[in-house]
């Protein structure tokens, strides 16, 4: 995807964000998250760390492309007294990497590995591109800022001709090709580790999709599939809670993305 594309995308999710009101920590009286109304229009996802927002369409080169964007850590008011019923409180902070590479370097490593499987049967996983960004906002007072950080991705759900969910048992059940994408998400799960291995890679989830020496949850955790009443496929579309990455120096973009 062009990235004239990416930075409209970027522009539209900061337009969205500063329209909602940068909040304050209750004990801390420091700014700290975005006031998200929980009806707000373009919230069309809730993860277990994220928050997934539809973005407005993108007319570029005779193409239209849809774009969501994705911010990660809220809070509620559930896990946090300070947060209203009817809101959720995006702090927009960075989950599962080291720096500021660490989305890129997860596509450039996935890309590195054979994902597909059984190619006279078109099975396989989708690696859709994703940038990580990031922006100040400023709150009421002189001085006062609110970093953010922020994800811009394919809308996988293409304006509507699929719905979308995390590859999970239940839904594998449901759909007429689950035991095959069930079947794909365990090889795919399989060569990443192999693959990850033999590229002398490691895999570090985040602390709430796993641990070190338990990555299998955080891998399956990337699938999302996309179906619809003719079809359906696969994409590692959720790869911003896991770092997958070669031994470097943090905050020195790798020369392989260069």
């Amino acid at each position: 995807m062009n990235e004239e594309v990416f930075e409209a995308g970027r522009n539209r999710m900061v337009d969205l964000l500063s329209r909602c009101r940068v909040v304050r920590d209750q004990q801390t009286t420091l700014l700290y998250a975005h006031r998200i109304p929980r009806d707000h229009p373009q919230l069309i996802g809730r993860g277990k760390s994220s928050l997934v927002f539809e973005l407005p369409p993108i007319d570029f080169d005779g193409e239209r492309y849809h774009l969501a964007g994705k911010g990660f850590k809220y809070c509620e008011t559930s896990i946090y007294k300070g947060v209203p019923e009817d809101e959720l409180h995006l702090v927009g902070c960075k989950v599962g990497f080291g720096d500021d590479w660490g989305l890129e370097e997860n596509i450039y490593w996935l890309r590195q590995m054979n994902l597909k499987w059984l190619d006279e049967m078109d099975l396989g996983v989708d690696i859709p591109e994703a940038r990580q960004y990031d922006q100040n906002f400023l709150g009421r007072q002189v001085g006062e800022v609110k970093h953010t950080n922020f994800t811009i991705m394919p809308d996988l759900r293409e304006g509507g001709c699929y719905r979308v969910e995390e590859a999970e048992d239940s839904l594998f059940d449901r759909l007429s090709n689950g035991r095959d994408l069930r079947r794909v998400r365990d090889f795919t799960c399989r060569r990443i580790l192999s693959e990850s291995e033999r590229l002398g890679l490691t895999i570090l989830p985040d602390e709430t999709h796993g641990d070190d020496e338990e990555v299998l949850p955080a891998l399956e955790h990337m699938f999302l599939v996309q179906y619809r009443d003719w079809g359906e496929k696969s994409s590692l579309g959720d790869l911003n809670h896991l770092l997958i990455s070669r031994k470097r120096q943090m905050g020195v973009k790798p020369d392989y993305l260069e």
